[in-house]
C-alpha cells in the first residue's frame, strides 16, 4: 500500500530523517509491509519517533543483513546468536511472522522481534529458551521468570505458546537489549 509507506516517510521527514529513512527503506520495501509509527513524548524532552515494519517467510539472513546495515556487525552477530538460542534448528527455515522498528533519530537504533506463538510449541519451551537466551546475551533474568510466574495461574504453563506474543533483541545508544512480551490475557 502506498499510503502506508508515504505515512511513514511523512514521519522520517517530520523528524528530520528522510536520508536515513530512505536508506533504511530500501532494505524493507520489497520484503516487509508497513505495520505502523509511534511518538514518545517526554517532558522538556524532544518527542521521538519509531517505525514498525512487518513480515512473513524471509530467511533468517535477510534480517542479519539489515542489522548490520543499520547498526553494526556486532549486533547482526548479536541477532545470529539470539536466534540460534530461540530457534534452533528451525532458524535454518524462513521466519514466520516478525516485527522489526526504527528509531527514527540520530542514534542507530533497530529492533528485530519473532512472534513467540510462532517459534515456541509451548510457554513451557519458551521459558527454557528465553532463560537460556536471556543468559548467553549477559542479561539478568530473575524479573523474567519472575512474571512468567505471576502471569501463570499457580505457575503451570499451558499445553501451547499463549503467554510470549514477541521476542526479541534490539540496539539503541549503542546498547543491546532484550525484550520479551508476555500476553496477559493467556
Amino acid at each position: 500500500d502506498p499510503d502506508s509507506w508515504w505515512r511513514l516517510d511523512t514521519l522520517a521527514y517530520f523528524f528530520g530523517a528522510e536520508m536515513r529513512w530512505n536508506a533504511q527503506k530500501e532494505l524493507l520495501r520489497d520484503n516487509m509491509r508497513p505495520l505502523g509509527l509511534s511518538i514518545t513524548m517526554n517532558g522538556d524532552k524532544p518527542p521521538t519517533g519509531r517505525v514498525y515494519v512487518r513480515a512473513y517467510g524471509n530467511p533468517l539472513d535477510y534480517y542479519e543483513n539489515i542489522a548490520r546495515d543499520v547498526v553494526s556487525p556486532r549486533f547482526a552477530e548479536l541477532l545470529h546468536l539470539s536466534a540460534k538460542l530461540l530457534l534452533g534448528e528451525e532458524r535454518r527455515y524462513p521466519t514466520k511472522s516478525v516485527v522489526c522498528s526504527f528509531g527514527l533519530q540520530q542514534d542507530r537504533d533497530f529492533k528485530c522481534e519473532l512472534c513467540g506463538h510462532c517459534i515456541f510449541s509451548n510457554d513451557t519451551e519458551a521459558s527454557s529458551r528465553c532463560a537460556e537466551w536471556l543468559s548467553a546475551m549477559q542479561v539478568p533474568f530473575d524479573t523474567y521468570l519472575h512474571l512468567v510466574d505471576i502471569m501463570t495461574k499457580d505457575g503451570i504453563l499451558g499445553l501451547n505458546a499463549r503467554l510470549h506474543s514477541f521476542v526479541g533483541i534490539g540496539m539503541k545508544h549503542r546498547q543491546p537489549y532484550c525484550t520479551v512480551y508476555l500476553n496477559p490475557g493467556a
